[in-house]
């Protein structure tokens, strides 16, 4: 990596981790696909982040 970028500060940073944390780990196991893990993150993201634009 040439250059690094910061990611820009939220209050909500680091909740975005879990969703994610708990989606991948259903994967790996065989619980669910990747296209559904997506979409499952991708729902409780905009969960958390309704008022962000």
């Amino acid at each position: 990596v040439e250059t690094a970028v910061e990611r820009p500060w939220i209050p909500e940073g680091g909740s975005l981790f879990e969703p994610l944390r708990i989606e991948y780990t259903k994967v790996l196991t065989g619980q669910t696909t990747p296209e559904k893990a997506a979409k499952a993150t991708g729902d409780s993201y905009r969960k958390l982040l309704k008022d962000w634009k």
